[in-house]
């Protein structure tokens, strides 16, 4: 076996190509630790905003718990979108300042949080008779 070399070129970058620096890093890591903090908040709006301005569940207080968790779950995939579409637009504006994904990421957490809080203000039970003051089954049960 005859003696060989082994040879190491070094070749250009393609153009375009930019090795990340570690300020490029610290943005990057930055602006998903804000996101994470953002998405926070998007998982608890509907609970929240049910359990402090919403309808009260008119029967067993139990069930209301588990309408609250529904609530929750809810919640929680509406971040994971939320944490999807800002990494998606983390990636598309990742050559321009900063401030413009500061913005979309804020932009998404006011429509995702304001669609949830809305949500959970209006919710309505379906599967119990409403408590409403002066309604015909509470006026039934106070002339018995």
């Amino acid at each position: 076996m005859p003696n060989q070399s082994l040879e190491l070129t070094v070749t250009r970058a393609p153009r375009g190509f930019r090795q990340l620096s570690s300020g490029d890093m610290k943005r990057h890591v930055t602006l998903i630790l804000g996101r994470l903090l953002l998405a926070a908040g998007v998982v608890y709006a509907l609970p929240f905003a049910h359990m402090k301005w919403g309808e009260n569940y008119p029967g067993d207080g139990q069930q209301g718990f588990g309408f609250i968790i529904v609530f929750l779950l809810i919640g929680v995939a509406a971040a994971a979108l939320y944490l999807g579409l800002g990494s998606l637009a983390q990636f598309l504006l990742r050559r321009r300042a900063i401030r413009y994904t500061v913005l979309v990421d804020l932009g998404l957490f006011v429509l995702f949080a304001g669609v949830l809080v809305c949500g959970g203000v209006t919710a309505r039970y379906g599967d119990a008779k409403p408590n409403i003051k002066g309604s015909v089954n509470e006026s039934d049960s106070a002339e018995k």
